[in-house]
C-alpha cells in the first residue's frame, strides 16, 4: 500500500518529484511511520519502470524431488562416501541445493580427513626412555639446558600431496576414515640454540644424511652444546 503511495507522490510524465522531496511528503503524511530513504524510492521507482507494478514477486518453492531422485542421491553416495555433493549434483542432473536437502533429511554429515601420525608398539617406550635420559644428565650436571641444541624439521611431499578441503567422507557417524600416505619427501630441519642462532639445511631420509652438516656446525659451541634430534625418539 505505502508502495502505491509513494509512487503517487513521485509523479508521472513531467510532473515528478525529486526524491528527497517525495521522502519529505511522506513523512509529513505519516509521521508516525518509520522514515524513508532515498534510496527506497529509487528502488520502488526502478521496480515500477521494469514492471509495471510495485507488487512483491512470488518466490519460486524448492523444485521437490521424487523418492527415486532421493534414493538415488543416497546410493551414489553408498557406493562411493568419498564423492562430494557438486559431483552428485553434476551427474544427477539435481540442483546442488537439492542434493543438500537430501543429505540433511538424511542425517549424513561431510567428515574431513585429518592427518595424524601413526605411533609403533614401541614409541610411548622410547619416550619413556629419552626422557629418563635427559633427566638422568641434567641430575648429573652433564647437561646444560641453556646450551642444548634442538633440531625440528619440515616435510614437504613430491607427489600425492593430499588436500583436506576437497577429502569429504559422508556419512551418519563418525567412519574413523584412515587413509596411508607413503610418499617421497624432502625434509628440511631447523635447529635452534637458546641464544637464538639458527641452522638450516636440507636432508633427504635416512637422518644421517644431515648429520655430517649439523655436526661441525655444533662444534662452534661450548663443548658441553649437546645436539638433540626430535627424529631420534620417533616420528
Amino acid at each position: 500500500m505505502h508502495k502505491i503511495t509513494i509512487m503517487q507522490m513521485i509523479g508521472y510524465g513531467d510532473r515528478t518529484r525529486r526524491e528527497a522531496e517525495v521522502v519529505r511528503l511522506f513523512q509529513e503524511k505519516y509521521p508516525e511511520l518509520p522514515p524513508i530513504s532515498q534510496g527506497t524510492v529509487s528502488k520502488i521507482e526502478k521496480q515500477f519502470r521494469e514492471r509495471g507494478h510495485v507488487r512483491q514477486l512470488k518466490k519460486n518453492p524448492p523444485n521437490k524431488l521424487s523418492d527415486d531422485q532421493k534414493l538415488d542421491v543416497m546410493l551414489m553416495l553408498g557406493e562411493n562416501p568419498h564423492t562430494s555433493s557438486r559431483q552428485t549434483d553434476s551427474a544427477l542432473n539435481i540442483s546442488h541445493s537439492s542434493i543438500l536437502r537430501v543429505l540433511s533429511e538424511n542425517q549424513m554429515h561431510p567428515y574431513k580427513l585429518v592427518p595424524t601420525n601413526e605411533l609403533a608398539e614401541d614409541d610411548c617406550d622410547r619416550r619413556i626412555l629419552f626422557c629418563e635420559k635427559i633427566v638422568q644428565m641434567i641430575d648429573d650436571n652433564t647437561l646444560q639446558i641453556e646450551n642444548v641444541l634442538f633440531s625440528d624439521e619440515s616435510t614437504f611431499t613430491l607427489y600425492g600431496h593430499v588436500k583436506r578441503q576437497s577429502c569429504r567422507y559422508w556419512s551418519r557417524e563418525n567412519p574413523h576414515w584412515m587413509r596411508e600416505l607413503h610418499t617421497k619427501t624432502v625434509r628440511i630441519p631447523s635447529s635452534t640454540k637458546s641464544q637464538g642462532s639458527q641452522l638450516r639445511c636440507i636432508r633427504l631420509p635416512p637422518m644421517e644424511a644431515y648429520l655430517p652438516i649439523l655436526n661441525p656446525a655444533a662444534s662452534r659451541y661450548p663443548s658441553s652444546c649437546c645436539l638433540l634430534h626430535i627424529t631420534d625418539i620417533g616420528e
